[in-house]
């Protein structure tokens, strides 16, 4: 008999019911924050759903009626921050008007991935564990970032550079124990240069690089 591919399995990181009346709002919210609060003071280690309901004030009942286990709770904490980061760049991209956008995003950047680094590296650990890394990509805030400000000129691959370079140094400040050496306006203003450089008409193509070799070839 021919071999077969086992069947993956199924995910089990997705809430059994959203909240739509206000009041199931509050207490989804409420479960929520009752998670965050347990990371920041012990970990995940110290995290289940018993924990989870006390400090919401709920049954365990209720919070299964949302949630079929304590990873999907974590996963739904992920998906807030995330939600929480987009609306904070599309907020200062507006409030920097005809000003500079490219210093107001990584102003924001780096504000949001320092405000709570340890809860953002240990939900977004399980987040990324559970398969959700797509989750993660800025595709469409980068394509709404292109249209306002009128940057599809400088093609999708820059803006591609541009974005990772940007928020690979955010990540850093979450991950690595050395970022704690700089200030965030010393992190600002090197991130703000290197990508103003890239962006700029000067920082097209090296002569020497293989690319442009292959362009003038």
């Amino acid at each position: 008999m021919p071999a077969t591919t086992p069947r993956r399995r199924k995910t089990k990181t997705i809430q059994r019911r959203a909240p739509q009346q206000k009041r199931a709002r509050a207490t989804y919210d409420a479960a929520l924050e009752a998670t965050a609060r347990i990371v920041r003071r012990e970990g995940l280690a110290g995290l289940n759903t018993n924990r989870i309901a006390e400090r919401t004030g709920i049954s365990v009942g209720t919070l299964y009626g949302y949630f079929p286990d304590k990873t999907a709770i974590v996963v739904a904490l992920a998906r807030r921050i995330l939600a929480e980061d987009n609306a904070a760049l599309v907020a200062s991209l507006d409030a920097a008007g005809d000003g500079d956008p490219v210093r107001a995003l990584v102003r924001t950047l780096i504000a949001r991935h320092r405000t709570d680094p340890q809860l953002r590296r240990a939900v977004m650990s399980v987040h990324l564990g559970e398969g959700h890394g797509a989750e993660h990509g800025v595709e469409r805030f980068v394509a709404s970032l292109a249209e306002r400000r009128d940057l599809t000129r400088l093609g999708a691959l820059r803006l591609f550079v541009a974005t990772r370079a940007a928020l690979g140094v955010a990540r850093g400040l979450v991950e690595e124990s050395k970022a704690q050496l700089f200030s965030d306006a010393e992190i600002e203003d090197e991130v703000v240069r290197l990508v103003a450089a890239y962006l700029s008409p000067a920082g097209g193509l090296s002569p020497a690089s293989p690319a442009a070799r292959r362009t003038n070839s």
